[in-house]
């Protein structure tokens, strides 16, 4: 479609994934909170939860801040983050979802004192092996995203709550920030 592609993960194995699967993308294994391409973008974006999993939100904001320097002015970035009203209305401490011969039990909890949800994974194989993760992730409701995007100068135009660019909700199943560089 003749639009440059830049990708930045932490993770090798996603970003050896990318290289093999589409080479004309330029693709970096790094951390997003310190990463700037060296040309800047018309529009970025932090898909499905990728952001707010430190304890103090330097991270976080320093990753607001990077995708701020990454755009040039006026350019788009959007944030996809659970919508945290929705979470703390229905959380569901305990699910349990097969798939294949993969039994996936999920437990959740709030810490009410660090702002975050903690959640653990256990994986149970149908070999009788079993392989366990943890997550935490921060809480930030919808106008803490809109504050953390004004600090990094970015300024909101837009919060949606879902894909389709619905309108956000309490209800919204997530909290997609759009905000425009200063």
């Amino acid at each position: 479609l003749g639009v440059t592609v830049v990708a930045v993960d932490v993770v090798p194995s996603y970003v050896a994934r990318v290289r093999a699967r589409s080479p004309s993308i330029e693709a970096h294994c790094e951390d997003a909170a310190s990463f700037v391409p060296s040309v800047p973008c018309a529009a970025a974006f932090n898909w499905w939860t990728s952001f707010g999993f430190d304890e103090d939100d330097r991270t976080s904001r320093a990753m607001l801040s990077r995708a701020r320097d990454a755009l040039v002015r006026g350019g788009r970035f959007a944030l996809d983050y659970p919508n945290v009203p929705r979470v703390l209305a229905e959380l569901e401490t305990e699910m349990t979802t097969t798939v294949g011969d993969v039994t996936i039990i999920r437990r959740s909890a709030i810490d009410e004192s660090r702002q975050t949800l903690e959640q653990s994974w256990s994986y149970v194989f149908g070999d009788g092996r079993t392989k366990t993760a943890q997550g935490r992730t921060r809480l930030h409701r919808p106008e803490d995203l809109a504050r953390m995007f004004e600090d990094a100068g970015l300024s909101v135009v837009d919060l949606f709550g879902d894909v389709d660019l619905a309108p956000l909700g309490e209800q919204s199943p997530r909290c997609i920030v759009v905000g425009e560089a200063r």
